[in-house]
């Protein structure tokens, strides 16, 4: 998500990444409420728009 973050932040020059960022904001809280649901059921979460860098 900084990852993220980083690049909408850089759009915030062209007035696009506010739109961005609020999208993105919107999410993280989303995946961080489903990854506790899921982790309080014992279940793993993998975040949907994690970037693997290292398998």
């Amino acid at each position: 998500m900084l990852i993220y973050n980083l690049v909408a932040a850089v759009f915030c020059l062209i007035l696009v990444g506010f739109v961005f960022l609020a999208i993105l904001w919107v999410l993280n809280a989303l995946f961080v409420i489903i990854a506790a649901v899921q982790a309080s059921d014992g279940k793993f979460y993998r975040y949907p728009m994690t970037i693997r860098f290292i398998q």
